[in-house]
């Protein structure tokens, strides 16, 4: 489950001390954006002993690097690689022959039998016009992730009020490649900390455009997101109605038949099993994360 993917600032020991006791499903440390260049060495350090040191609630601890052609990306990727992060996230990531040096390095320098996944981040247009290749150049790579704001500067878009259809292509992009390749694709984060609703709308937008979670900047957006991600009470309702409904007509020996004057057929009985399979993996992965 990663619906929501909570940053937290490597150089922070209080922020990661708080990010500790939260339940995003994805707690990302920081070592790229978030991080002044006097802090990087310390940020590293600062998030390996977090790592260990720390009980954690989020169901998955990640890890941002810095870009591969930045002077700290070496000296990151051995260091979290060797740390036993499940998950190293790489910004700015454009070609497929960067996700096979970032993929040899992982397995050169992670422990033994023990390789973390890749996120990959596109947030230019080059990595836009790449993303197929990007995406099936490594097994293992796990999601991938649009930055709308790199994006938006890449693009020369400097309005930061920009409505969503500046993006839509690259979002749209992203998504279809993501499910095409098996990765799980975020959406770009929501920056307006005050603005609830505005979260929520655009949290479910995305969703039904097919992405399976959302980066958050506030622990204040973890429940917005994880609740819009998660099949809502309607759903629920929709799916269970559907699959009784066609268990009758199944006996009938129809294939298709009429439930509130829409037609239903094969395609809406896998829409309504994999939102009820949705709902039981939450349940359980609840359960085990209270356990």
């Amino acid at each position: 489950m990663r619906r929501s993917i909570l940053f937290v600032p490597g150089n922070n020991e209080r922020m990661l001390e708080k990010a500790s006791t939260l339940k995003p499903d994805v707690v990302l440390l920081d070592l790229e954006d978030s991080v002044p260049e006097d802090d990087k060495t310390k940020a590293r350090k600062a998030v390996q002993d977090a790592l260990h040191g720390l009980t954690w609630k989020a169901r998955e601890v990640a890890v941002r690097i810095n870009g591969i052609n930045t002077q700290h990306f070496s000296d990151d990727i051995k260091a979290v690689a060797a740390s036993g992060f499940k998950l190293i996230a790489v910004p700015k990531v454009e070609t497929a022959p960067e996700v096979e040096i970032i993929e040899k390095m992982i397995r050169k320098f992670s422990r033994s039998g023990d390789v973390p996944g890749i996120l990959v981040m596109i947030e230019t247009a080059k990595g836009l016009i790449y993303v197929e290749e990007i995406l099936s150049s490594s097994s293992l790579l796990k999601a991938v992730e649009f930055g709308a704001e790199d994006f938006a500067l890449s693009m020369g878009i400097h309005n930061p009020s920009r409505p969503d259809v500046a993006t839509l292509y690259a979002r749209s992009r992203i998504v279809a490649a993501a499910h095409a390749f098996g990765v799980d694709p975020i959406d770009n984060v929501f920056v307006d900390l005050k603005d609830q609703e505005g979260l929520r709308r655009s949290a479910i937008d995305a969703k039904n455009m097919g992405f399976v979670g959302k980066l958050v900047i506030h622990p204040s957006q973890i429940d917005v997101v994880n609740e819009a991600f998660s099949p809502s009470r309607d759903e629920m309702i929709w799916a269970r109605r559907v699959i009784e409904a066609w268990n009758e007509n199944r006996k009938k020996g129809r294939g298709a038949f009429r439930l509130d004057d829409r037609m239903i057929d094969l395609v809406h009985i896998k829409m309504a099993q994999q939102i009820l399979e949705q709902a039981d993996d939450l349940d359980r992965a609840d359960h085990q994360n209270n356990s």
